[in-house]
């Protein structure tokens, strides 16, 4: 919880308060009191880009700790990490899906000068389908389902033409595959996430599957 909590600080004192949580934060100490660049509490924040996956996690493990505990506050942070994600990565190119995010340039101190990923990452994409599925079974609201849909059909349209493998995504145009490196990552988690050998059909061959369940992600 205490973790979780920290992440809940994070996303309630940023100074963008739009629902983000940086790539990284100093652990010691984790919150100004000089207010000299933000205000007083704001937390030190060590990388200023906001990737698609990384928001995708912080907000599964708020759903977790809103199953464990009951505590709203933890779904709160989950839905504001989710509107997030759909406002800023949601994508209509080709297959659709979500874009990386938004990475820091380091040309300024104060994220300013952070940039848009335009390319599809077949591991965020997974990352953000668990993570709306969750959404869904959490609250019963079936927008989350139509977008994790919407993440897990890019997934699928990344399986190689021998369904021997996922490529890792795409280029910047968020259409052309890139080619250039097969993850095992995405291998694994394409399964872990859905429990459907469809998007890797050679490598689960001959094992049994159960059903979906994404809240054991």
């Amino acid at each position: 919880m205490r973790l979780g909590n920290s992440l809940l600080y994070a996303q309630d004192h940023d100074p963008e308060n739009d629902g983000r949580i940086r790539a990284s934060y100093p652990p010691h100490p984790f919150v100004t009191t000089l207010g000299r660049d933000y205000p007083a509490g704001t937390p030190y924040i060590g990388g200023w880009s906001v990737y698609t996956g990384n928001m995708a996690w912080a907000g599964m493990a708020f759903c977790h700790l809103y199953k464990a505990t009951g505590d709203g506050r933890y779904l709160d942070g989950a839905l504001r990490a989710a509107h997030w994600i759909q406002t800023n990565s949601a994508d209509d190119r080709e297959a659709g899906g979500y874009i990386g995010g938004y990475a820091d340039t380091f040309t300024a101190e104060d994220g300013s000068g952070t940039v848009k990923r335009t390319w599809k990452a077949t591991e965020h994409n997974i990352d953000v389908g668990a993570f709306f599925s969750m959404l869904n079974q959490l609250t019963g609201d079936q927008v989350w389902k139509a977008r994790s849909d919407d993440a897990f059909a890019f997934v699928k349209t990344m399986r190689s033409a021998d369904h021997n493998h996922l490529w890792t995504g795409t280029g910047l145009d968020g259409v052309t595959t890139n080619e250039d490196a097969v993850p095992e990552g995405v291998r694994t988690w394409s399964y872990l996430a859905t429990l459907d050998p469809g998007t890797n059909e050679k490598l689960f061959k001959g094992v049994s599957f159960g059903a979906m369940d994404t809240t054991k992600v």
